[in-house]
């Protein structure tokens, strides 16, 4: 999805497939990078986890006064 992914940090943005095809080849000939691309796009999806969904939401619950326990 566009709206997470760091186009060259943690994933590559494409609107061809000519785009794809090009970046595809690029990860598949420098192993290096896509291995740090790899542990990037892991991080990042880390973020999206349902404990990272669940402490933010127990912040947000703590910030506006509510309990945090149902």
């Amino acid at each position: 999805q566009p709206e997470i992914v760091q186009h060259g940090v943690n994933g590559f943005l494409w609107r061809t497939m000519d785009e794809l095809k090009t970046i595809t080849r690029h990860l598949a000939s420098n192993p290096d990078v896509l291995s740090t691309m790899s542990q990037a796009a892991r991080r990042r999806a880390d973020h999206f986890s349902r404990d990272a969904f669940r402490r933010r939401l127990l912040a947000a619950l703590e910030g506006a006064g509510l309990p945090k326990s149902a």
